[in-house]
């Protein structure tokens, strides 16, 4: 199921987390779908904004749209087990088309994890109006908008609210990206907020 972006104090808000510093190596071929390597890699500026369990669509559930990784919204943050991102999508003749394709690593150094697509933010027949594809809520100067999965269902309601508060931002993001960044924390990001 598609996500809700959650809308506070007119920003879509995101959430993350931080810890002991930790660092992996591997490959990943899970997936046909996967996007990065060196070669691959984009660097943009991006709003990156977050959604937990509690605003998820259907609320209380971790249901992603395209899974690729994960059955339902969640990972540690490395490269191997990524966090769920969701990001803007359009329907074009009845296809559901993604911003950034399914599988493809996002690295965010600001908050020293990976992310993987498997979510859509936006719902209804025309998401392309929304603004996770059309940037219409979103600060000058980004080129595209992510929603992190923050996940809250141990840490609750309020402090996954406040830790998607924490990292909305405009933020350099890494897509496509390859193994070998440095990655702090791991789990639900609302458990320790990064900022």
């Amino acid at each position: 199921m598609a996500t809700g972006c959650i809308v506070l104090a007119g920003a879509t808000m995101a959430g993350t987390s931080a810890a002991a510093l930790s660092q992996t190596s591997s490959s990943d071929t899970s997936t046909s779908q996967h996007v990065g390597g060196a070669g691959g890699e984009q660097r943009v500026r991006a709003y990156v904004t977050g959604y937990t369990f509690y605003d998820n669509t259907p609320a209380g559930t971790a249901i992603v749209s395209h899974p690729v990784l994960h059955e339902q919204a969640g990972g540690s943050g490395t490269y191997v087990d990524p966090i769920t991102v969701a990001v803007g999508h359009r329907l074009d003749d009845g296809q559901d088309i993604l911003d950034w394709p399914a599988g493809t690593r996002i690295y965010v150094p600001d908050l020293a994890r990976y992310f993987v697509v498997e979510d859509t933010c936006g719902d209804g027949a025309a998401p392309q109006h929304g603004p996770c594809h059309s940037l219409v809520e979103a600060p000058d100067g980004v080129t595209t908008w992510v929603d992190v999965w923050t996940g809250g269902q141990r840490a609750g309601p309020d402090a996954a609210r406040a830790c998607t508060e924490r990292v909305t931002a405009a933020r350099d993001i890494i897509v496509g990206a390859r193994d070998g960044y440095p990655v702090s924390g791991a789990g639900d990001l609302a458990d320790a907020c990064p900022g």
